[in-house]
């Protein structure tokens, strides 16, 4: 279990430092809002309006199994956890 923690946290850390590098000043004035998939070992992303698409363009590429991190271009998570008063499951 702690094994998995450190891989998703040694990710993040190296698809953050890709992004930060690289990607953040060419894609925040344009993709503002879009979702981004990288694919930390090659640096290969994919743009997408939904979470989703980023994904399947990116997978298309990549279609063994690899994990992408994805982003949410200019915010600070790609999604919101949790949910309010009163919804339902």
């Amino acid at each position: 279990m702690a094994t998995d923690k450190r891989q998703r946290d040694d990710l993040a850390t190296r698809a953050h430092a890709i992004y930060d590098a690289g990607l953040r000043h060419k894609l925040e004035p344009h993709e503002h809002g879009r979702y981004l998939a990288l694919e930390v070992e090659t640096g290969d992303y994919a743009i997408g309006d939904r979470f989703r698409d980023a994904n399947e363009k990116l997978r298309q590429r990549h279609p063994l199994p690899t994990l992408f991190f994805v982003f949410r271009i200019g915010y600070p998570a790609a999604v919101k956890m949790g949910g309010h008063y009163g919804s339902r499951l």
